[in-house]
């Protein structure tokens, strides 16, 4: 059984082993299980880590990039920098809910409170669904601009 220390959490307390696409870690070190309880905000008594690659983006919460009420997010909680979206094939494929806590390393800790849409460009030529992203919410147009999209890993809890 493999033993991990989440490197996100910048801790040095033993060799950090970097998950790969779909693989499952299970924590068992008392250490280890309670850093990643912190982290996730959850029991890991009968979890393990999961991993998969998604791509990461940025919003604002405006009209032209949200709906008609971009202050409000899908769970109700008010718009504010730092909130994740997910796309909805990884909410109904992995069964992310909202309100879950998720870990993209090198970004930071998030509990997901909105959804994306299912498509980008809707009632354009350009039209193409939106699979396996992820959507963090910046302060303006401008900054999610410069954020622009990356690849990452996105750990969840199963």
């Amino acid at each position: 059984m493999k033993h991990i220390i989440i490197s996100a959490l910048s801790l040095t307390l033993g060799t950090a082993i970097t998950l790969g696409p779909g693989e499952v870690i299970q924590v068992q070190d008392q250490l280890h299980k309670r850093l990643t309880e912190l982290t996730f905000g959850r029991d890991m008594t009968n979890a393990s880590l999961r991993t998969i690659t998604v791509t990461a983006s940025a919003y604002s919460a405006s009209k032209a990039e949200c709906n008609a009420s971009p202050e409000i997010t899908a769970d109700g909680t008010p718009s504010r920098i730092g909130l994740l979206a997910i796309s909805r094939d990884l909410e109904s494929e992995l069964g992310l809910q909202l309100g879950e806590t998720v870990l993209l390393p090198g970004l930071g800790v998030f509990k997901i409170h909105d959804r994306m849409s299912t498509h980008k460009h809707k009632g354009t030529a350009k039209c193409k669904p939106i699979r396996r992203s992820v959507d963090i919410l910046h302060a303006s147009n401008k900054a999610a601009r410069l954020f622009a999209t990356r690849t990452t890993e996105l750990i969840y809890i199963r």
